[in-house]
């Protein structure tokens, strides 16, 4: 099966050292390099991955632009990951939700994360934060350290 990531759980799994790192470290060794799962990653999250972890107001010891773009591309090429594109399908579903739900301007991206990934058959995301994305019908997040993913 197919599990979407969100940024939060890639900047806690890449960056030793910060909170949540053990348990996101641990879950991605356990769920998808074990094979039990696909490791499914839409492309905003490579953006967004890149500007977090060379934030100095995040991070005592940010990555420089180089390093983070490195560490971008190795979760993009890894073998255990699946290539999720923005679509048409996942624009309007993302419009539609921004509507249905009115949601606000701090909502727009994981709005759109959650868009793409379910117009690409991905339910479920891995994520720090999954008051995010319960509002979005037929979407699951799971919390490393906190729950499992589907069988």
């Amino acid at each position: 099966m197919k599990l979407g990531v969100d940024t939060s759980f890639l900047v806690r799994a890449t960056m030793a050292g910060c909170d949540g790192h053990a348990e996101s470290y641990a879950f991605l060794h356990r769920e998808f390099v074990s094979g039990h799962h696909q490791l499914a990653i839409a492309t905003p999250v490579l953006a967004e991955l890149i500007h977090m972890v060379t934030d100095s107001r995040r991070f005592s010891n940010p990555m420089t632009l180089p390093q983070a773009i490195a560490a971008a591309g190795y979760w993009w090429s890894a073998a255990e990951t699946v290539r999720v594109y923005p679509s048409a399908a996942g624009s309007e579903l993302f419009l539609d939700w921004m509507l249905r739900f009115k949601l606000g301007r701090k909502r727009l991206l994981d709005t759109q994360l959650a868009a793409i990934y379910v117009a690409s058959d991905v339910h479920w995301i891995v994520t720090t934060d999954a008051e995010h994305f319960r509002i979005f019908p037929d979407f699951h997040p799971i919390i490393p350290g906190k729950g499992k993913p589907p069988s």
